[in-house]
């Protein structure tokens, strides 16, 4: 097989159709007038070679993968296949849209991997000179890392294509530099492949193993010298001096072998991370921290370990477990198991309290079909597939506590659930039939309407009315309990899949269908329409719960996860990994805090539903309302709306203290005053008022601008404010409200999007949709410009300024941020990771750290010390607007268009975070082979 030549690497693989030879010719040559190496079919594949070996060694040696896109790409077989092997080798992909796609066959043609990236325009209506300076910056863009992704790409090839020799191993500086690059790489774009990892650590496995022979022959070459020591006292003193020596080499030596396996064990506690396994991630990391506790990028893999969706608890119980409910009040849940057991677990120590008998030394003879309890807690309904529907006392107080006090025959059961009061058993069948059991009268009902097949699931809405029936040929059933004729159906009528969970929306407006085809489909009860389906499980759906808010769900499935989804937008918030086999049951607690889950892999596991470094979440709109806008200091938090509503809240309770009901505008920007007195609003048309914490309207002033308006804020050390629109920077009294003028800004670009203030309130930092001078620094006065920081692409939205002015952070439509030096102009950092938008900056107190907040629903923090991203904190499900530091640097405070803030804690120092990961999350133990593979042991594994 043609193998990449690392002495012919190139800058770009252009991958593309005959048809647009004409194109990519002019495009090669310029590309290649700037200086940089490009590989194109055209020119680089030599008479009689197999050509798509030599395609596969051009992209595996080229930087980045550009796509000329037009009809006749998209349909070219070569082409996709060009594409799926440039996201094999993780390659930086930029599409070129050259002729449009026009056909809806064309369309769904397009490669998945093209359609979820930004295009370059060089359509023949578009400027090609801009268009080829943005594919130039682009390629420019993380230069280092791509190089060297590539680089060291070819180099694992060449060793996995040779059977993996010693020879062609990493050695010394090369080495060092590899692990370092790794362990920064994994949240990059592109990021690493696993070949990446294993090339480098089998790397560092042969260099410890050369390390320890030479440590064996230096103590070889002491023991010589002290016996030839014998000799003389100058033999003596000279065999000293060599001892000295080597016992200084020897520890240097071993310092240097710690550190180096430090930073392995980080990169392959992160790769575990980005491959689904948490519990393997945090093991590593934790073993790294024992190595070497100095360097920053393994303390960032703890906390990457320790902050994403991870196992509380995970009990070893040697069965299958069929289905789980938590109590209400959380002190204990219940698991029913494939052989017919119920037992009872403790919710704080994970222990087992008591299981159920009734016959047999079993609950059922049978499989355990479903539990359910009572709102009280204090009465367990079984199903089992002995046919028998139990009521189980439950009340740790009672004197039947774990006894039976109902029961009753149903032939073929199949499913059943339990009224909130424990008065009603609603059961399924076998052969279709609904009804319902009065257990305090031991009397039965049935629905008129029989269905034709298996009834597997049942589910009961808020006020134990209507019931929900899940078919095995994909029919979604509603039954009143209160009316045993009335009978719904809801079909979904491209998928007939048998349905596996439902659920009811807490408000019982919405009904949620799990399928065996991996999906979910949500209806709405008042229109009895399909308003959404969510895709991202690919096994059997098991189980779904939703959060006692409705705004999100959670669902198992035989995929080995769990996923918590918004709602409203379909999006995934988070997914839960650690189970190694099916998941069956799930079940979550009154009060969001855990949840419980098992299956296949004979263990239960107890989750912490939030990330530790989640502290509270406040609605501000039961109409779900999108946020824009919000402020905060040590007493209070206060948010605008898109309704026009202001909410303010105690900081310290999340208690609302004042709404401001809604006005005609939307509130698009507020600030408290330094002084936390008060705080000013501007709303969308231009209306500016001034309010008391107490929700008093001091002001209110009209600027009658039609343009819209965008920002306002205190001018420091000036009792002003300063609101743009955008055309113009208003100046406004900040007592009276009385407009003072406007600044004059003397650029041609009117189209304003953000501006900040110099410590002084002289000079002013503002952002606007200029293609290139869109971050200018201006003199207050007179609107002169003093500096333009030339870096991004498109409109600057967010803008901060260092606590000691030395340094801006910016973000931008181009969905990066940069840090500049303030006085130079020269940039400092470019931060890359947001897939959207970044509409907001902010610098902590020390300087040391920077969060951004963006619309691609995340708030990313970023260590500028290192220039790594430290924690991407990802509940929001929507855009998020703004991202705050609390004023001592503890907290951040995030608002988002899921009309949600949340108050997110500041990743904790090292020693607390290990002290927390040892109290809260589940460690397990490495296993033999682990063992040999991550610490280099030699053990005899069975």
């Amino acid at each position: 097989m043609a193998q990449a030549d690392l002495y012919n690497m190139s800058d770009v693989f252009i991958s593309y159709s005959r048809r647009d030879s004409d194109f990519v010719h002019r495009l090669f040559d310029d590309i290649k007038a700037t200086g940089k190496e490009v590989w194109a079919d055209f020119e680089d594949i030599p008479k009689a070679a197999d050509w798509w070996q030599e395609i596969q060694a051009g992209i595996d040696a080229a930087d980045a993968f550009v796509f000329i896109i037009s009809p006749d790409s998209v349909r070219s077989e070569i082409c996709r296949q060009e594409i799926d092997h440039a996201l094999e080798s993780n390659k930086r992909l930029l599409p070129v849209l050259h002729r449009e796609v026009i056909e809806e066959a064309d369309k769904a043609l397009v490669h998945p991997a093209i359609s979820s990236h930004n295009w370059i325009f060089f359509r023949s209506q578009d400027d090609y000179d801009k268009a080829f300076q943005t594919l130039l910056e682009s390629l420019e863009t993380d230069l280092d890392h791509n190089r060297t992704l590539t680089r060291l790409l070819v180099r694992a090839k060449d060793w996995q294509d040779a059977n993996q020799p010693k020879s062609l191993l990493l050695q010394g500086d090369d080495l060092a530099n590899a692990e370092g690059w790794l362990t920064h790489a994994i949240n990059k774009n592109p990021a690493p492949t696993s070949l990446h990892a294993e090339y480098i650590q089998a790397s560092r496995a042969v260099a410890i193993q050369r390390q320890r022979q030479q440590y064996t022959a230096a103590i070889g070459g002491m023991v010589l010298a002290i016996i030839l020591a014998t000799f003389s006292i100058w033999q003596m003193y000279q065999a000293q001096q060599a001892r000295d020596a080597a016992e200084v080499a020897r520890e240097q030596a071993e310092e240097s072998e710690l550190e180096a396996r430090a930073i392995a064990l980080a990169a392959s506690s992160a790769q575990a991370l980005a491959n689904n396994n948490p519990d393997l991630s945090l093991v590593l990391a934790q073993e790294a921290i024992s190595l070497d506790t100095e360097l920053e990028t393994i303390t960032t893999s703890l906390a990457d370990a320790a902050y994403a969706p991870g196992t509380v608890q995970k009990l070893e119980v040697g069965d299958i477990l069929t289905t789980a409910v938590y109590a209400p009040d959380s002190s204990f849940f219940v698991g029913g198991y494939m052989s017919g057991e119920i037992c009872l677990y403790d919710g704080s120590a994970y222990t087992e309290m008591q299981c159920l008998v009734s016959v047999n030394n079993r609950a059922h003879s049978g499989e355990i079909l479903w539990i359910h309890l009572s709102f009280d807690g204090t009465r367990l309904l079984s199903s089992g597939g002995d046919d028998r529907l139990l009521i189980w006392d439950v009340d740790s107080t009672s004197s039947t506590y774990g006894t039976v006090i109902h029961n009753v025959m149903i032939p073929n059961l199949s499913a059943s659930v339990l009224s909130q009061d424990g008065t009603r058993a609603v059961f399924g069948t076998n052969d279709g039939m609904v009804g319902v059991w009065n257990v305090m009268t031991d009397t039965m009902q049935t629905m008129d309407y029989v269905h034709t097949v298996t009834i597997n699931v049942l589910a009961l809405n808020g006020d134990d009315t209507r019931t929900l029936a899940g078919t095995a040929n994909g029919i979604l059933l509603e039954f009143d309990l209160n009316d045993p004729l009335y009978s719904e159906r809801l079909v979904n009528p491209s998928n007939r899949s048998s349905i596996s969970s439902v659920a009811y929306s807490p408000d019982g407006t919405t009904a949620i269908a799990g399928d065996d085809s991996a999906t979910l489909t949500a209806w709405d009860l008042d229109t009895r329409a399909i308003f959404r389906t969510f895709q991202g499980h690919n096994e059997n759906v098991t189980a779904i719960t939703f959060a006692d808010d409705g705004r999100t769900m959670f669902t198992a499935s035989w995929d080995n996860s769990i996923r918590e989804w918004d709602i409203a937008s379909g999006r995934m918030v988070q997914a839960f990994y650690g189970h190694n086999g099916g998941i069956n049951a799930l079940s979550i607690d009154a009060e969001n805090r855990y949840f419980v889950s098992g299956g296949f892999d004979r263990t239960i596991r107890v989750w912490l539903v939030h990330p530790v470094i989640f502290e509270a979440q406040y609605l501000t709109s039961e109409r779900s309302e999108a946020v824009y806008t919000s402020d905060w200091n040590d007493t209070h938090i206060v948010a605008g709306n898109n309704v026009g509503e202001v909410y303010i809240y105690n900081r310290n309770t999340g208690e609302v203290l004042h709404e401001l009901e809604e006005r005609e505008s939307s509130v698009i920007s507020l600030a408290i005053r330094p002084n936390g007195n008060n705080f000013a609003v501007v709303l969308e048309n231009c209306v500016v008022e001034l309010y008391s914490m107490r929700g008093e309207r001091l002001w209110q002033s009209n600027l009658e601008d039609d343009n819209g308006c965008r920002q306002i804020d205190f001018r420091p050390d000036h009792d002003e404010l300063l609101v743009m629109s955008e055309v113009d920077i208003y100046r406004v009294d900040g007592r009276a409200g009385e407009v003072l003028g406007t600044v004059t800004y003397k650029h041609n670009n009117t189209n304003l999007r953000s501006f900040e203030f110099t410590a002084d309130g002289n000079r002013l930092l503002v952002g606007n949709n200029s293609g290139r001078d869109n971050l200018q620094l201006i003199d207050f006065a007179t609107g002169e410009i003093i500096r333009t920081y030339e870096g991004h692409t498109d409109g600057v939205l967010g803008i901060d300024i260092s606590a000691d002015g030395t340094r801006i952070a910016s973000g931008s439509f181009d969905n990066d941020v940069r840090i500049w030096d303030f006085e130079t102009g020269e940039l400092l950092q470019l931060l890359e990771g947001h897939s959207d938008r970044v509409v907001d900056v902010d610098f902590n107190p020390s300087g040391n750290a920077l969060i951004s907040a963006s619309n691609d629903t995340t708030m990313r923090l970023w260590d500028l010390e290192t220039g790594i991203l430290r924690y991407t904190y990802q509940l929001h499900t929507d855009r998020v607007v703004t991202s705050q530091f609390s004023p001592d640097g503890t907290r951040i405070l995030t608002a988002s268009y899921d009309s949600t803030l949340i108050i997110w804690r500041f990743p904790q120092h090292l020693d607390e975070l290990a002290q927390w990961v040892s109290n809260n999350r589940y460690i397990r133990e490495l296993t033999c082979g682990e063992r040999n593979i991550y610490l280099y042991e030699t053990n005899d594994c069975e």
